[in-house]
């Protein structure tokens, strides 16, 4: 049996020297293995920090977000009592335009003891120029509402859009602390 495994391997102090090599090569790949997944679990750690760092961020946008959407509402609101506002003026202008009339024709109906009437009468004037302005308030307010329902619009797009990308910061998240656990699993094997 001696003389058979001299000749199939040689001697035994080869054999000895052979397994010895092999063994000392094995554990320098173990060390380097180890070494790699250390860096690898450094990196993964890093990039969870990072990753913690943006859906911390992100979550605080959301919630600035929100408060925007809200004051946008708000600013909504407030447009369309502006415009309620306006829409009243503008038909107490043309009550007090129709008065004037009818006081400028009492005037004339009545002649020089009419007179008094004829100061009256000037007030249609003052309410002509306050459904002109009020006219060109409404077309400005309409034009501020429009761009607010844009922006209200805009901001509840970004609203939803940063819950998509909150999610899917949480599920890269997850899958990296899952990924860290393993190389930390296969390290501690090592």
């Amino acid at each position: 049996v001696a003389h058979a495994t001299e000749t199939i391997f040689g001697t035994s102090s080869n054999l000895s020297g052979r397994a010895n090599n092999q063994h000392e090569e094995l554990t320098n790949t173990i060390v380097d293995v180890s070494s790699d997944t250390n860096d690898v679990f450094e990196k993964i750690q890093r990039g969870q920090n990072e990753l913690t760092t943006i859906r911390d961020l992100s979550g605080q946008t959301i919630g600035v977000s929100t408060e925007l959407q809200k004051d946008m509402d708000k600013l909504l609101q407030i447009l369309e009592y502006i415009s309620d506002v306006i829409n009243e003026i503008n038909n107490i202008s043309m009550q007090t335009n129709l008065l004037a009339l009818n006081a400028s024709i009492e005037a004339a109906r009545a002649g020089k003891a009419g007179e008094g009437f004829a100061v009256v009468a000037a007030v249609r004037t003052l309410a002509g120029e306050t459904q002109k302005l009020t006219s060109n308030m409404e077309q400005f307010v309409e034009t501020i509402k429009e761009a607010s329902e844009k922006s209200v619009k805009s901001a509840s797009k970004t609203v939803n859009s940063l819950g998509e990308m909150s999610e899917k910061i949480n599920c890269v998240w997850d899958l990296n602390m899952e990924s860290q656990q393993h190389v930390s699993k296969i390290n501690d094997s090592i």
